[in-house]
């Protein structure tokens, strides 16, 4: 469906100490279709070895989505050298408009930190609702280096 796509999106945030984590947050997402600016609260929790983030953002047009990312992400401690890296991630879009079609992902990774590069399996699972409702499923292996 309309590929190749492009997509990324930058965000800006305010993370005072006395907030505990919570913090406004402003982004813009540019796509192969699209450019859009969105608001909202993120939650930034980071220790050595855990991380939860997510936000809650919506565009900034009339009838916007609303998105909602959420990341849990847990690295455990095998020998010195080498830990367990587990993640997973959570993005929703969901429309005010009720003709726009909804999207969810999930992201699930399970593998090796050796380091600071971290790969082995991974599962990206997205779906679509509307008239045309669609679900994909990509498997497969990752690596990425935590900088």
């Amino acid at each position: 469906m309309n590929l190749p796509q492009f997509g990324m999106t930058n965000a800006v945030s305010y993370n005072p100490k006395s907030w505990r984590g919570f913090a406004p947050v402003a982004a813009v997402s540019i796509s192969s279709t699209a450019v859009a600016a969105k608001v909202g609260l993120q939650y930034a929790r980071v220790r050595p070895t855990s991380t939860v983030f997510g936000w809650v953002v919506s565009q900034t047009h009339a009838r916007p989505a609303i998105d909602i990312f959420m990341l849990g992400r847990y690295v455990h401690p095998l020998t010195s050298a080498l830990h367990l890296f587990t993640q997973i991630e959570s993005v929703s879009v969901r429309p005010t408009d009720p003709a726009a079609v909804a999207a969810f992902t999930v992201r699930s990774r399970l593998g090796l930190d050796v380091a600071r590069w971290q790969f082995g399996v991974g599962a990206d699972v997205r779906r679509t609702t509307g008239i045309d409702s669609t679900t994909t499923a990509n498997i497969g292996v990752f690596s990425r280096h935590a900088f």
